[in-house]
């Protein structure tokens, strides 16, 4: 897969010089299809708790809990869950 993407990232490269002045630099990610999540959590507000609290408990503890549990590769929180562009 290595050389693959070596070799897609020579083509982008050799492409971008065509694109306009003012596009952003291309970027080549690779994914790994094994990478996906294999559990997701959801949290229910009992009501009493303002969601920007409960979004930020679940940031700052939940999420960095489990990534403390041995196998788990790392937990994230959606940006609509915490106003931030992209996942946290």
């Amino acid at each position: 897969m290595d050389d693959a993407a070596a070799d897609v990232r020579g083509k982008v490269s050799m492409a971008a010089g065509r694109l306009p002045d003012d596009a952003d630099t291309p970027q080549v990610d690779k994914y790994d299809p094994a990478d996906r999540p294999i559990m997701n959590v959801a949290v229910k507000n009992d009501g009493r708790t303002d969601m920007k609290t409960l979004a930020r408990y679940v940031d700052k503890v939940v999420t960095e809990r489990l990534q403390t549990v041995k196998g788990v590769g790392g937990s994230s929180l959606p940006a609509s869950a915490t106003g931030r562009s992209g996942y946290g």
